[in-house]
């Protein structure tokens, strides 16, 4: 039972490195009456990010994107001059509304962003702590100007804007808006607010550099090829306003999904870290039961007789005959389809996580074992390794010895050559000497004979 709830725990996690939070870029379609409706998702353990994928089959990409957002702006990422954004929201009346993921308005204003076209802002919502960081740092407050192309409405646009905290005065276009937050302290609730000034906010966008990339929605579904246009710099916003703010939005930030646009998006980097091959990660994002909704009775299932067949079939080729007892009779759950989708009155997302234990446990296990093997390669490899480096230096010292020999013959004969030399100038001296005495003798009987 242990080892059961601890591979529960295991996948759990690794099916939570597998989505992504936020709010506000998706436009809610909205009543007569102007109210958005509340989105399906939040940043809870069971609808929040890492299970975005299994709300619905749209939000896919919350999981296998490649273009995610948020992400880490670092040195990679280009940054466009000043006046490269031109924005323009007139004075108007609004909506502020309560969306239960975050504190939304509804307006409308106009942004020109050179050699990419005119667009439409449609609203503004924020994120609380930052989503997006620059160099790894984040901020406390995230806001999010959502807009949409004139020429192809389906296209998005969105520019952030990152804000400290001050103890002072801050963005007054911002926090005249905030101090109405207590009207709309429960989700769904709206406030018309009238005659708001955005000529500061306008400005600020205008007037400053942005980094700019091609990233996706941060909530779901997480639709790619949005523009995101990033402020550099960060504004100011007073400590109490952020703290009603806050009241609202609570935390609804997505996690980082790359440094570089175009990677493998995080959530299944985590599975395969886990050891899931791409195919495997697929069938288990794809083949869950989506959140909330029991599985219906299959049309092969009458009676319950084809459904244990199927369990059988399926279970029996992704766990040990043990351990499918054991996880079946402690859900008492029926499979009733391949992708390992569970039949359940009660408790439809626990079974179904269970499941997804079920079908990642042979991969797990496959892992270990692959694990191992490449452990033994590497041990083999550093004794080999260390067999040539004990061959190298055996080399070495033979060389060395052999360079040492070579040293001690070379001293030897330049000895024996300066004795020679050195037994020879002796003789040779003693050679000229002789011959000089000789000489002399010679010289001298010769002289003195004469005299006789």
């Amino acid at each position: 039972m242990v080892l059961l709830f601890s591979l529960l725990f295991l996948v759990f996690y690794a099916g939570s490195v597998l989505s992504s939070c936020a709010h506000g870029t998706f436009l809610h379609p909205r009543a007569a009456g102007g109210i958005g409706e509340l989105p399906n998702f939040d940043y809870g353990p069971v609808r929040g990010p890492t299970n975005w994928h299994s709300i619905s089959r749209e939000n896919i990409l919350c999981a296998v994107g490649l273009q995610q957002s948020p992400i880490n702006l670092n040195g990679r990422i280009p940054i466009e001059p000043v006046g490269f954004v031109r924005s323009s929201i007139p004075r108007q009346d609004i909506l502020f509304e309560n969306l239960g993921t975050t504190a939304e308005v509804v307006l409308n204003g106009t942004t020109l962003v050179r050699g990419v076209g005119e667009f439409r802002l449609k609203q503004f919502h924020f994120h609380t702590p930052s989503e997006h960081r620059i160099l790894g740092q984040h901020f406390p407050v995230e806001l999010h100007l959502v807009h949409t192309s004139v020429a192809n409405p389906s296209q998005i646009a969105v520019i952030a804007l990152f804000f400290q905290l001050t103890s002072r005065g801050g963005f007054s276009d911002l926090e005249r808006i905030i101090t109405h937050v207590p009207r709309i302290s429960s989700p769904g609730q709206t406030v018309g607010l009238r005659g708001f000034d955005f000529g500061i906010l306008s400005r600020t966008i205008s007037s400053m550099p942005m980094f700019r990339y091609v990233g996706s929605l941060t909530t779901p579904p997480c639709t790619e090829g949005v523009t995101f246009l990033v402020g550099t710099q960060p504004l100011f916003m007073n400590v109490e306003i952020f703290n009603l703010l806050k009241g609202v939005t609570r935390f609804n930030s997505r996690f980082i999904q790359a440094d570089i646009p175009g990677r493998q998006n995080v959530l299944l980097s985590g599975l395969h870290n886990i050891g899931l091959t791409n195919q495997q990660c697929r069938r288990l994002v794809s083949g869950r039961e989506l959140i909330g909704k029991p599985g219906r009775r299959n049309g092969n299932n009458r009676g319950g007789r084809k459904g244990k067949n199927r369990q059988k079939e399926v279970v029996s080729t992704i766990v040990s005959g043990n351990s499918t007892q054991v996880v079946t009779s402690t859900v008492q759950q029926t499979v009733t389809s391949s992708n390992l989708v569970t039949e359940t009155t009660r408790n439809g997302q626990v079974t179904t996580t269970i499941s997804s234990v079920v079908a990642s446990q042979t991969a797990m296990e496959d892992y270990q074992r692959d694990r191992d093997d490449d452990r033994r390669d590497d041990r083999r490899d550093d004794d080999d390794r260390r067999d040539d480096d004990d061959r190298r230096d055996d080399d070495d010292r033979r060389d060395d010895d052999d360079r040492r020999d070579d040293d001690d013959r070379r001293d030897d004969d330049r000895q024996r050559q300066e004795q020679d030399q050195g037994r020879q100038t002796v003789q040779t001296t003693a050679n000229t000497a002789t011959a000089s005495a000789a000489f002399i003798q010679r010289r001298n009987y010769m002289h003195f004979g004469r005299q006789a």
